[in-house]
């Protein structure tokens, strides 16, 4: 369900970035895309997490060794 959400976000972040690069932001005069070219950015990269994070859970590979606790 998670890399759904993400998948959704990204897509229409995807879209505004597009939507948005013949506007300009009013001080800079930079593209009004670069503002929000974070938000598909971030989920990309979150997709990218969650779906190894399954690979490793799919191969059985405990908790423990994927976070491995930082208190050793």
């Amino acid at each position: 369900f998670t890399l759904l959400v993400l998948a959704v976000v990204f897509y229409f972040g995807v879209a505004i970035v597009r939507g948005s690069w013949n506007t300009t932001l009013t001080t800079l005069e930079w593209p009004m895309a670069w503002q929000y070219m974070a938000l598909p950015l971030g989920m990309g990269l979150m997709a990218v997490f969650v779906a190894w994070d399954l690979y490793l859970i799919a191969r059985s590979v405990p908790r423990e060794r994927r976070y491995p606790s930082l208190d050793h």
